[in-house]
This record gives structure tokens, sequence and C-alpha cells, in this order.
């Protein structure tokens, strides 16, 4: 056994499949519960509180109109953003995944920050000031996650989705540099596969990675894993099953039939010999 627990990226209507499925989590967009109405959160909220499974912190975190870095930033907008997302998150278990997951050393939940439509920059945009835009919404996104007990992890997208941090080495760089932050990194195997990024990035940042996001590769397209993808995908696999990480690993596909992460669930369990 490798204390790995696993989770699934779904809408919140697709709760009740998550849990009768064996995953030990759902990660909700963040999005999704910034928009969701009160009524919608009141129920959902019910639902999780009855059941086993918790959410486990969000994914795709926010809509392009709060900008990361670029026209348009606001460290205020992202603040308030931040405090409702962390407020509904938490209230469905993120904030205690840590006691329930035994991922010492991970955040209890988190806040992962991918979002390329949220920070993709016009040409000829200043680097070096979207580089300080980004910090200022990670330390603004940060101080109200932590108010709740959840981290904020940054993600190094592919070249074909943004073209602002797109590689791991850059999300390293920021984790360095904010480390008095606590803002670490969530890997994300699609992103690495589509850069070309090898396994041995991934060794290198394994001690700023809180949160790691898997799925099958058709093409350029997410898929839940199937038996044809875990060749491609052993490679980054081995490398977490060597590295002692014992955190979440989130399935995260598009938002289409969540039918096919039943056999996801059975496949990647299968690699860590878990039960």
């Amino acid at each position: 056994m490798n204390g790995i627990k696993f989770a699934c990226c779904a809408r919140s209507a697709d709760f009740e499949a998550v849990a009768e499925y064996g995953y030990d989590f759902i990660e909700i967009a963040g999005r999704e519960l910034y928009e969701m109405p009160d009524g919608e959160y009141a129920a959902l909220r019910k639902q999780i509180e009855g059941s086993h499974v918790k959410c486990c912190g969000c994914n795709a975190y926010c809509p392009p109109d709060v900008k990361m870095a670029g026209p348009g930033f606001s460290r205020e907008k992202a603040g308030e953003y931040a405090r409702r997302v962390a407020l509904r998150a938490t209230a469905l278990g993120a904030g205690n995944v840590g006691n329930v997951a035994g991922n010492v050393g991970n955040a209890a939940g988190y806040v992962g920050i991918g979002s390329p439509m949220s920070r993709m920059l016009p040409r000829g945009y200043s680097r070096s000031q979207a580089l300080e835009e980004m910090k200022m919404f990670l330390e603004a996104t940060a101080e109200a996650a932590k108010e709740r007990g959840m981290g904020v992890l940054v993600e190094a997208l592919n070249p074909g989705e943004c073209n602002f941090i797109t590689s791991n080495e850059e999300a390293l760089a920021i984790a360095e540099d904010m480390a008095g932050s606590g803002i670490g990194i969530v890997y994300d195997i699609y992103h690495a596969v589509m850069s070309s990024e090898e396994p041995g990035v991934f060794r290198k940042i394994l001690p700023h990675v809180r949160h790691i996001h898997v799925c099958g590769i058709r093409g350029t397209d997410r898929r839940f894993p199937v038996k044809d993808d875990m060749e491609r995908l052993r490679p980054y696999l081995e490398v977490i099953k060597t590295s002692g990480y014992k955190g979440i690993i989130s399935v995260e596909t598009g938002y289409g039939d969540i039918g096919p992460a039943r056999e996801a669930l059975y496949l990647l369990k299968g690699e860590f010999n878990e039960d």
C-alpha cells in the first residue's frame, strides 16, 4: 500500500457517481462553487455531509474576467473571489483533507491555480510585470485560503493552452520565491506530456508538489484513463511510486460522461497496488 488517495474532478451533479465508483474525494471547480446559487450549494453541502466522500479542493479555479496577470488585473478582486471559493470549499470538507487522507506535509485542502484564459498575456505585455502580478494574485489567494485552513498551488500549463508559466521549472521558481506564503505546486501529467517535459523534471520539483492531476490522452484531448493510456503515463506514475508521495491524485478530464471514471480508478489503483 502506498497511502495514495484518489479524487475525481467532476461537476457537483456527478457527486453520487463519484462516491459510488469508489473515489476517496471529489474535486470541484472553483468557478462552479463561486457561481452556484445558494439553494444548490446548500443541497450539495447536505449531500456531502452525509457521505464519506468529501471535497478535497478546487480545480478550474476562476473565469477569464478574474485576472491573474495582464490587463485588468486587480489584487482586490482576486482576494474577494478567493474568500468566497475558500469559504464554500472548506464547508464541503476541503479544510480537513489532511486529517482524512493522512497526507502529512501537504496542504490540508487546496486551491489549484490553472485557468489559462485568466493569465493569457497579450502580445508585447511585460513578462516581469506579469510575474509580479501573478505573485500578488497568489498572495491574495493564499491569504484567503489560509484563513480557512487551505493551501494554494500554482500549476504549469502547456504552451498549446497558455503563454504564461508553461513549464514546471517556472512553477518551481515561483514556489521557491514564495515559500514564505506557503505556495506549492499542483503537478499535471497532461500538461507535462503536452509540453514534452521529461519525468525527471517531476522528480526535481517533488519537494514542492502537494497535489497531482492525471488523465488519459487522445491526441490533445483529455479523457478518463483507459488501458491503452497506461504505458504513456507509467513513467510519470513511477516517479510518484518511488517518491514516497502520500497525497491525493485527481483524475482531471473535461466534464462530459462520468461513466468511464469507474474503470479509470480501477486502472490507477492497479498501478499503485491499492485495494
